[in-house]
C-alpha cells in the first residue's frame, strides 16, 4: 500500500476508534432532532425496503455488511425480520467497533470480525457497503462484493455526489469532494459491474433547518418527497439494490 494510503487508514481507523461507543446515540438513538439522525434513519429504512423486498423471501438469507461499525443496522435488520436470516457477518476496519458491535449483539447466526480477518464464504445472498464507498474504492470494493456474492446475490451500496446541496455547502473544502461525480456518471461505472435494480435518492440537505427540529420533522419529509422527483441531484446519497449479474436457482 502507498505510504499516504496507509496514513490515511490509519486516521480513518483511529477515528472510527474514538467513535465506537457514541457511534449509534449520534446518529440513530433517541428523538430525530438533527439533519444527521434524520439521513441516517432515512437511509436505514430504504435499506429495510430492499430487505424486505427483495431479500428476505429467499430461502435463508445470508448478509454481509461491509463497514458494519458497532453492528447498528444489523442489529436494526434482525429485529425487523426475527428468525429469517441463517447468518449475518459485520466486518469493519475498526478493532473498537467489533468490540462494541460484539457486545450490542449476541444472536447466534451474527459474527462481526475485523477487516481481512473475516472467513471467505463466497456464498452470501445480499453485500451492503453503505457510508463510505467512492469512486478511488470502485474497483477493489467491487471486485471484493462480486467474490462474495453467490450468483445473483444483490450488492446494497450509497453513493455520494459531487452535486448535491451538502456536498457544494459542507464539503466543497475537504479533499475527498474531488472524488465525488455525478450520479450519471457513477452509474455508467456501475453498470459495468452489476445491474441495477433499484436506485432511491437519500440525504436532501437544507441549511439552517435542523435549527428547529420540531420545525424540521414537519417540513424536511414534505420537500423531500417533491424534490426526489423535481431535483434528485441535490440529494446527498443515492441507495443502490445492485444485482450480480447472472442467473440463480436460489428462491
Amino acid at each position: 500500500m502507498d505510504p499516504k494510503d496507509q496514513k490515511e487508514v490509519e486516521r480513518i481507523v483511529a477515528f472510527y476508534n474514538q467513535e465506537s461507543t457514541t457511534y449509534s446515540s449520534r446518529r440513530y438513538e433517541g428523538e430525530t432532532d438533527t439533519y444527521t439522525k434524520f439521513f441516517f434513519r432515512k437511509r436505514l429504512d430504504i435499506i429495510i425496503s430492499y430487505i424486505k423486498n427483495y431479500i428476505v423471501s429467499l430461502e435463508s438469507p445470508s448478509i454481509l455488511d461491509v463497514g458494519c461499525a458497532d453492528g447498528i443496522v444489523i442489529k436494526k435488520i434482525e429485529g425487523k425480520f426475527p428468525g429469517k436470516f441463517k447468518k449475518i457477518v459485520g466486518i469493519d476496519i475498526s478493532p473498537e467497533m467489533i468490540n462494541e458491535a460484539r457486545k450490542r449483539n449476541n444472536s447466534e447466526n451474527v459474527s462481526f470480525y475485523i477487516r481481512g480477518e473475516e472467513p471467505q464464504n463466497h456464498d452470501f445472498d445480499a453485500v451492503m457497503e453503505v457510508g463510505f464507498l467512492y469512486k478511488p474504492l470502485f474497483e477493489s470494493e467491487f471486485s471484493y462484493a462480486k467474490s462474495q456474492l453467490r450468483t445473483g446475490g444483490y450488492f446494497i451500496c450509497s453513493i455520494p455526489n459531487k452535486y448535491s446541496t451538502q456536498a457544494m455547502i459542507k464539503l466543497r473544502d475537504k479533499k475527498y469532494y474531488e472524488d465525488y461525480m455525478s450520479y450519471r456518471n457513477y452509474e455508467k461505472i456501475l453498470r459495468q459491474h452489476f445491474t441495477i435494480v433499484k436506485k432511491v435518492p437519500c440525504g436532501l440537505f437544507i441549511p439552517k433547518l435542523w435549527s428547529f427540529p420540531v420545525l424540521a420533522r414537519i417540513i424536511q419529509p414534505i420537500i423531500d418527497s417533491l424534490f426526489i422527483y423535481i431535483a434528485p441531484e441535490l440529494y446527498h446519497e443515492k441507495i443502490y439494490l445492485l444485482r450480480k449479474e447472472g442467473l440463480s436457482s436460489k428462491k
